[in-house]
């Protein structure tokens, strides 16, 4: 079964380290919002959730 497509857009892989327990903490927080979501919640999401938060805060400090 082919993985269900996320993005919508053109993407671009990024392979990158992070230390054991950011990624700990980062599964303990997706397969709890697992729990109520009604799709499958991955700690690439929650990466990519908080790389467009931060990206939208420096676009808005950009903008004063």
């Amino acid at each position: 079964m082919p993985r269900p497509i996320k993005i919508l857009e053109p993407t671009k892989p990024y392979n990158m380290l992070i230390k054991v327990s950011q990624f700990e903490k980062l599964t303990a927080i997706a397969e709890h919002m697992q729990k109520t979501s009604p799709e499958q919640v991955a700690v690439a999401d929650i990466i990519r959730d908080a790389i467009d938060v931060y990206l939208s805060a420096i676009e808005e400090e950009d903008e004063n």
